[in-house]
């Protein structure tokens, strides 16, 4: 029945205005020593973009496009071999 259904309805207001308040007293920032900090700023260095250019060939190579030894540089190539070696290691998919 609907007998009360500006209670509920307060109520219900009410019920998701705490839920907010409770969000807004949650801290989801990362600390100094936090690994995401940490690979944050590795992969904003220069070793970092040469990590992610590897994974866009990576993904280029996935999606069918041909990469040859010619377009890639002997430092993207080493890493594309770091890459395919931790793969491995973690018992990842092999990549051809």
């Amino acid at each position: 029945m609907l007998t009360d259904l500006p209670g509920q309805i307060e109520a219900e207001i009410r019920f998701h205005a705490a839920i907010e308040d409770a969000r807004a007293l949650i801290d989801v920032s990362h600390g100094p020593g936090c690994p995401k900090n940490r690979l944050d700023e590795a992969m904003d260095s220069p070793n970092g973009a040469l990590v992610r250019r590897c994974f866009r060939l990576l993904n280029a190579k996935g999606i069918g496009l041909t990469i040859t030894l010619a377009d890639i540089t002997e430092e993207e190539f080493r890493v594309l071999e770091l890459i395919e070696a931790e793969r491995q290691k973690q018992g990842g998919p092999e990549r051809s």
